[in-house]
């Protein structure tokens, strides 16, 4: 199964590790953003396990390389909010991006247990849109202890067995810029 994860194509915000290394860390070229670390950053090391840095949190690129060298983090997701912390639906007033007030189209992340995950979308059409707030009562209520916000919208999308297994808003899909796919070492049986 693959999936989208944080931003289309065309942003170039947050802050960017994979394999444990940081790659983007400085000012972003989008004036009203300022800063780098004007998202919230999910984490998730080598054990699957995630963690959050909530925004402002960095302060510079050697001491985050430090907390992902110290936390064995394999790569990071810079979208958000954070919605579930600590298994506590958050609320959140404001936030740089994602329409987080309005009834919109919402996909996000959250882990269950250890290596136990959920990603959940709410579709665009009639009373299946929801606030940012909303989405992260429903994903608390499913079980969730560590909940993330992804791009939802015209990126949010879910493919398994090589079909598209929802509606794309505005029926046009953006290019997004990575994904997360989980897959088994396991042999198919018989």
């Amino acid at each position: 199964m693959g999936l989208n994860a944080d931003f289309y194509a065309f942003r170039n915000l947050g802050i960017t590790c994979f394999d444990g290394t940081i790659y983007r860390f400085g000012e972003s070229p989008y004036e009203k953003y300022q800063l780098y670390n004007c998202l919230d950053t999910l984490w998730v090391d080598k054990n699957g396990d995630f963690s959050f840095f909530e925004r402002g949190t960095a302060t510079t690129k050697e001491d985050l390389q430090q907390y992902v060298t110290d936390n064995d983090i394999k790569f990071c997701i810079s979208f958000g909010p954070i919605l579930v912390k600590d298994g506590v639906a958050q609320t959140t007033n404001t936030y740089p991006i994602g329409q987080t007030n309005e009834n919109y189209s919402r996909a996000g992340i959250g882990q269950v247990d250890a290596r136990h995950y959920l990603y959940m979308m709410v579709g665009n059409e009639g009373p299946m849109t929801c606030t940012t707030n909303e989405f992260a009562v429903y994903m608390q209520q499913k079980g969730v202890i560590q909940g993330y916000n992804m791009d939802g919208g015209q990126t949010g999308e879910i493919v398994m067995n090589g079909a598209a297994y929802n509606y794309i808003d505005f029926g046009n899909e953006r290019a997004v810029s990575d994904i997360i796919y989980f897959a088994t070492a396991l042999e198919e049986s018989e």
